[in-house]
């Protein structure tokens, strides 16, 4: 068991240090990486339009919605691989949308909550992504570098927190695995 636990973190150890290089790379060349993203996304929907294709033939679907989001996936990935600054001017203005018409919503709902004690702390949060929703879709191209460093960020960060408690459970090893075999125990001899 011990072996088999030292294993599994170690490969989350590196695993870990992939991330963490990742997320360093995006906050360096958020330009490159997005590229990059971009390919690997307009490979994955060709590769997925393609797929449906095949099911839909091999099935004799019915449906003619498979077949034409079969079509609409392969194009798009087609578009996007041959032009990626087509997701980088699309991606902003989704997310910009998207924060606009979820921070207008959520500030009707906090005008009709203004007697809840944070009332003040969520209408300034929901002006905010209203405020980011805007920029992101003033500023869309420009917008994808803030959104790349941002992933990077968040990546490092998460990354960093993964080895720390990779590294705290390693130490601790030896006491986890006797706890482990104690709750074991007791569970066996209770079946």
């Amino acid at each position: 068991m011990l072996n088999k636990l030292n294993k599994y973190l170690n490969s989350g150890i590196i695993l870990t240090i992939v991330f963490l290089l990742v997320g360093g790379i995006l906050i360096v060349k958020p330009d490159i990486s997005f590229n990059i993203i971009s390919y690997l996304i307009g490979a994955s929907l060709i590769v997925s339009g393609i797929y449906l294709f095949i099911i839909d033939s091999k099935t004799k679907n019915i449906f003619i919605n498979v077949f034409l989001y079969a079509i609409l996936l392969t194009l798009i990935g087609i578009l996007i691989i041959l032009n990626p600054i087509t997701l980088k001017v699309i991606l902003p203005i989704f997310l910009g949308l998207w924060f606009l018409i979820s921070g207008i919503f959520k500030i009707r709902l906090d005008i009709y909550m203004k007697d809840e004690p944070y009332f003040i702390l969520s209408l300034i949060t929901n002006i905010i992504t209203v405020i980011c929703g805007v920029i992101l879709l003033i500023n869309p191209v420009e917008s994808v570098s803030a959104i790349t460093i941002s992933l990077g960020i968040i990546i490092v960060v998460s990354s960093i927190s993964s080895l720390i408690d990779i590294i705290i459970f390693k130490k601790n090893i030896n006491s986890v695995v006797k706890y482990l075999k104690e709750v074991y125990t007791r569970f066996s001899n209770f079946i």
